[in-house]
């Protein structure tokens, strides 16, 4: 009986040595996988972590109820406003900022 033991702890043992030999060749061919993939990994990681945010679940809860149509809305037309005043605006200031011509003033003979 001692024997049987004694075979069955050596068989054991050979078995034990030869997963880890297992182990570390799958470790290593997996880190060699892996490698290309880091950029690819700290995306995924930075994405959770910005959709984990309470920040973008509270403008995910204002768009589903219906105020962030509204608010885009609004500021979709201040744009709009932008866009129109823009061109007005810098006539403007250009205008103002010219120096005056003495000759238009009426000052010169």
């Amino acid at each position: 009986m001692s024997k049987r033991f004694d075979e069955i702890a050596r068989r054991k043992e050979i078995l034990i040595q030869r997963c880890a030999q297992e182990r570390e060749e799958l470790a290593a061919a997996l880190h060699r996988i892996y490698l290309p993939f880091n950029l690819g990994t700290v995306l995924i990681k930075a994405g959770k972590l910005f959709r984990a945010h309470p920040l973008v679940a509270g403008l995910s809860s204002l768009f589903v109820t219906g105020y962030g149509v509204k608010l885009m809305r609004g500021a979709r037309k201040l744009l709009e406003m932008g866009r129109i005043v823009h061109p007005l605006w810098s006539w403007w200031s250009k205008r103002r900022r010219a120096k005056p011509d003495p000759k238009a003033l009426g000052s010169g003979s």
